[in-house]
């Protein structure tokens, strides 16, 4: 009687565990506003083709994950001077902070300014998957004629 007792209580809390861990339905949908960064000079468009004429400056790739910030900086000290330095301000590691498709997008603006660009074409971003979440921004960073 014992026995069978455990097992039914064994069962039960195995099918209680399983029904909790079934993930939750989830929507998220984001918005991008680009109109601040029209304000600061940077053209932005996720196509390919503009109106106009422009240097090609380089591809950037940015990826940013949630996280505490760190009281140090980032990148190395013999690549700090290729990055903006605004961008890696040491901060509280007691404060965690989200990735947001709009800060991914800043901190991209903030480089393609540092690096002399004025715009950013075939804006593409999407969430990055990994063991910690964030997103990642690409385009191709240009300086208009």
């Amino acid at each position: 009687m014992k026995k069978n007792f455990f097992n039914v209580l064994l069962t039960v809390m195995a099918l209680l565990l399983c029904i909790s861990c079934v993930p939750k339905h989830t929507v998220r949908a984001y918005y991008l506003d680009y109109s601040h960064l029209t304000r600061l000079g940077i053209f932005v468009t996720e196509s390919w083709s503009v109106p106009f004429d422009y240097d090609p400056v380089g591809s950037l790739l940015v990826e940013e994950y949630d996280g505490a910030k760190e009281n140090k900086n980032s990148i190395s000290e013999k690549n700090k001077d290729l990055f903006a330095p605004d961008l890696y301000k040491s901060g509280d590691s007691q404060n965690y902070v989200l990735s947001t498709p709009s800060s991914v997008l800043d901190s991209m603006a903030i480089m393609a300014k540092h690096i002399g660009a004025d715009g950013i074409i075939g804006v593409k971003i999407s969430p990055v998957k990994e063991t910690t979440p964030g997103f990642a921004v690409s385009g191709m960073l240009i300086k208009r004629k």
